[in-house]
């Protein structure tokens, strides 16, 4: 069909699509930017599929990349693209880049109450504690059970003021989410602490 219809974008991304299926990502990923660039409709679905791609094939820079140009040139993005966005960049170390996407979020956004704790995340990164520490008491407050805020709360104890109070925190964590990684990490760290304070007491 493309032989005859070499300029129809929409089967240029059905054919992305179809290689995706096939694990043919490279190959799925021109057939996208083909469609993309021919003035496909869906720009941003298309958009998020190529940076899906990016992803199995771990080519972070230009998957972060791509994240970068969503945001910045897409009106009709969605909370769930800002939360990947700020995430890769977080786990990647681009904190400044995650704090601009932050900041768009905020402006767009406002209402959403895991904005802070993805602020008290950034924060936390940038070694800024209070600041970090002011955020994550404000998304605890709407939301006391999330996982994340009970983990990063934990860090910042761990690291500024009071392992106590840090392993209260995990105990939390452990009690709202039993099944969760947070959980299975908080168990772990429980454990290397109080064989710290066994050792440090003989």
């Amino acid at each position: 069909y493309l032989r005859y219809e070499p300029s129809d974008d929409d089967w240029w991304y059905l054919m992305g699509i179809i290689n995706m299926k096939l694990q043919e990502y490279i190959l799925s990923n021109i057939q996208l930017e083909k469609a993309y660039g021919l003035g496909f409709s869906e720009k941003l679905i298309a958009k998020r599929q190529i940076i899906f791609n990016l992803y199995i094939l771990e080519q972070t820079e230009r998957m972060l990349s791509e994240f970068a140009s969503l945001v910045n040139n897409f009106d009709n993005y969605q909370q769930i693209d800002l939360y990947l966005a700020i995430y890769y960049h977080i786990i990647h170390g681009k904190i400044d880049t995650a704090l601009l996407i932050a900041n768009k979020w905020s402006e767009r956004f406002s209402s959403d109450p895991n904005l802070y704790g993805y602020y008290g995340w950034i924060y936390k990164e940038k070694w800024d504690l209070d600041t970090s520490l002011s955020y994550l008491q404000k998304w605890l407050e709407i939301d006391p059970k999330n996982p994340l805020i009970l983990l990063n709360l934990w860090y910042l104890f761990k690291e500024k003021w009071s392992q106590v109070r840090a392993k209260i925190y995990f105990t939390k964590l452990i009690e709202s989410a039993p099944k969760s990684e947070f959980a299975k990490q908080a168990r772990e760290e429980i454990e290397m602490m109080t064989q710290t304070e066994k050792n440090q007491a003989k």
